[in-house]
């Protein structure tokens, strides 16, 4: 399965909003440098779809990332 995520780095609070089946919006505290916002979106991911692989496989350096959840 495939996750539509918009992401926002360095908020001063923590927040998931699921607009749909497939599309999050993330707001971590964690800057965007050294890959802590994408690393903390992981750990957010695997959160929601427990014992779930999860991937990013597009957006490394944007908002709008592409995720892939398998094992779920």
């Amino acid at each position: 399965m495939y996750i539509h995520v918009k992401t926002y780095a360095g908020q001063r609070k923590e927040e998931v909003k699921r607009l749909n089946e497939d599309h999050l919006e993330v707001r971590v505290r964690e800057p965007a440098q050294n890959n802590l916002a994408n690393g903390r979106v992981i750990e957010i991911i695997k959160n929601l779809y427990p014992g779930a692989l999860a991937r990013l496989i597009n957006g490394h350096q944007s908002p709008s990332k592409l995720f892939s959840v398998d094992g779920n």
